[in-house]
């Protein structure tokens, strides 16, 4: 069955109405976002390992610290992977407006 021309027009314009192409400024603030989560998260886990070695190296002295430290370490990790996981509404939806 064949539409008017008109019909499909409306019709095709109704789909597409709410989407719209984000802007270079966005694609790259977005991008921007991304490589500094990837960093945070590698310095989060750079943390924690050289807490560790710092636990091994001083003898197993300290451990209160070295804990402290591992922990806030992984905490940062987690945390970057997880937003980075999650991502924010307005990259998974349309641009606010």
């Amino acid at each position: 069955m064949k539409y008017p021309k008109v019909l499909s027009v409306c019709f095709c314009s109704r789909i597409f109405e709410g989407h719209r192409m984000p802007s270079e400024t966005t694609v790259l603030l977005r991008s921007i976002r991304r490589w500094l989560l990837a960093a945070t998260f590698l310095l989060g886990v750079t943390l924690s390992t050289i807490a560790r070695a710092g636990y091994v190296i001083s003898g197993y002295n300290e451990e209160l610290l070295f804990n402290l430290a591992t922990v806030v370490g992984m905490t940062i990790a987690v945390g970057a992977a997880f937003s980075w996981l999650v991502g924010t509404p307005s990259e998974n939806g349309d641009e606010a407006t």
